[in-house]
């Protein structure tokens, strides 16, 4: 009896393993610069560039999913200050903007998370009732953790106060796209960054804060 439920649990293991893979995604690369992008824009010192990712492989190699089959399109935010000012970010208030004028706002990336952890329930669908829960389980929570911390990692925050001290930098947007919206991605669609510098002590005194709009072509 002790064999028989030993070896149950070896094959229950084997099986929850190669059921729930490792989460594996590559991270971004560091040497992506703002300044090297054939689409940049510059303001006041700060350099901006943008990536579409609308590729179903890239999309796997960076978030293990094809989000774009799944009407989740990335774009990557090339980030350098070369200039004294500091900024601050707002992901509320980046839009994608379509050939037809169409503006979508970036997704909320703690949703676009949950739509892409692991869940329990399927990974579970299929395997014998003799595969210990826990083991399921296990496995789930450990792909789930990773991808939450890889994408928090990438992900552009809900506020980001970038100063000249930073160094460049690649920060991730999700915009969910409607089926009739697609066509229209490769179309010249445009990424509408706003940008709130803050006011600065300078040789001819103190400078305001101000908003300034990036609107970036998408390389």
């Amino acid at each position: 009896m002790r064999v028989l439920l030993l070896m149950t649990l070896i094959l229950g293991a084997a099986l929850v393993s190669g059921c729930v893979a490792p989460y594996r995604a590559v991270p971004l690369a560091t040497g992506d610069l703002a300044h090297n992008k054939p689409f940049q824009q510059s303001r006041e010192g700060l350099v901006l560039a943008a990536t579409l990712v609308d590729d179903n492989d890239r999309a796997r190699e960076l978030f293990f999913h094809a989000l774009p089959a799944e009407n989740v399109v990335p774009v990557v935010l090339h980030i350098e200050n070369e200039g004294e000012n500091t900024m601050t970010f707002r992901l509320e208030n980046v839009r994608l903007v379509l050939e037809d004028g169409a503006e979508i706002p970036a997704a909320d990336t703690s949703e676009i998370i949950r739509d892409a952890q692991q869940s329990l329930t399927t990974a579970y669908l299929g395997l014998p009732l003799v595969v210990p829960y826990f083991l399921t389980k296990r496995e789930v929570d450990e792909f789930n953790f990773e991808l939450t911390r890889d994408y928090r990692e990438k992900a552009l925050p809900e506020f980001l106060r970038y100063t000249a001290q930073d160094p460049p930098s690649s920060r991730v947007l999700f915009f969910r796209v409607e089926d009739s919206q697609f066509a229209a991605m490769g179309r010249s669609p445009v990424l509408q960054v706003p940008v709130d510098f803050e006011s600065h002590r300078s040789a001819g005194g103190v400078t305001p804060g101000k908003r300034e709009y990036f609107h970036l072509a998408l390389d």
